[in-house]
């Protein structure tokens, strides 16, 4: 049985309650069972979160090693047909919280976006996908969320659902499914994957082009994770790497011509050259006189 994805927005629930996420920061494995808990990888350059936004039923994940990009669904008492949770890993500014080093780029200053990642094979009962997603906007403040922007997600597998909205295209080897909420939502739909290596600036391009999203609009984030319905427990995330670049600001002021030193253009020079002349005259005239003794 297909479900069929509920486009629910989490925005309300979110900034509520992501203001008292306890933060996780230190030790080589880390879990939450906090509905936003909050655990920092590499120091605080990557989050992982719980994300269960959609239900009131518990679930937990786990960190083994807070230097490496990697969690594990450990616990999943979800049992619906919307989705639950997004439990993921997250580099950016997501609702609110920034991850270190992170600066929010428009689409039109891009130099680039990739990333890549990974999940293990194992597929546990449950309704659920593996998915990664990209926020948009033009407001720079992400912790009231992302009103009137984009929601870009890419799809690399799935069990019983179905994205939201109704299919509008393909891209590749990806199904395009679009629906409008709050903001746009565009989902790049693929199944039968376990990684991805994903030049995120392909999707943006495609999705400016159809118009659901606007090039002065912030890249405000890149997560990867699952969102899950029912079920999931055991879903593990591998390995997941961002790197986004915006252009390099180029001067446009001319430079300056070196000037050319004319011979005599200081008044110091010309009193040297005085005295030195005077001197000559006399060491001159003091010859002329011994000569003539």
């Amino acid at each position: 049985m297909l479900i069929l994805l509920l486009l629910i927005s989490p925005t309300d629930k979110l900034t509520e309650k992501a203001r008292t996420a306890r933060h996780i920061t230190s030790g080589e494995s880390a879990s939450t069972s906090d509905p936003f808990g909050i655990i920092k990888i590499r120091g605080g350059e990557y989050i992982v979160h719980n994300g269960v936004w959609g239900a009131e039923t518990s679930q937990t994940v786990t960190v083994y090693d807070t230097d490496v990009c990697k969690f594990n669904v450990t616990h999943s008492n979800h049992s619906q047909n919307h989705v639950a949770s997004y439990p993921a890993i997250c580099k950016g500014s997501t609702w609110g919280l920034t991850t270190t080093g992170w600066k929010s780029i428009p689409i039109n200053e891009l130099e680039y976006a990739t990333f890549n990642w990974s999940v293990n094979s194992y597929r546990p009962s449950g309704i659920y996908n593996v998915a990664a997603e990209s926020w948009f906007s033009s407001d720079l403040d992400t912790s009231s969320g992302y009103s009137g922007g984009g929601e870009l997600m890419i799809w690399m597998d799935t069990r019983g659902m179905v994205p939201g909205g109704s299919k509008v295209g393909d891209f590749g080897f990806y199904e395009v499914w679009y629906s409008l909420v709050d903001h746009n939502y565009i989902c790049y739909y693929m199944t039968g994957q376990n990684s991805a290596e994903i030049d995120l600036l392909d999707f943006i391009n495609d999705a400016l082009s159809r118009g659901y999203l606007n090039s002065t609009w912030y890249l405000h984030d890149v997560e990867a994770g699952f969102e899950i319905c029912s079920g999931g427990e055991g879903l593990m995330l591998e390995s997941f790497n961002v790197s986004v670049q915006g252009k390099a600001t180029i001067s446009t002021t001319a430079p300056t011509a070196p000037t050319t030193p004319t011979a005599v253009d200081s008044p110091d020079i010309l009193i040297y050259l005085g005295i030195s002349g005077l001197m000559a005259i006399v060491i001159i005239l003091i010859a002329l006189k011994l000569k003539k003794r």
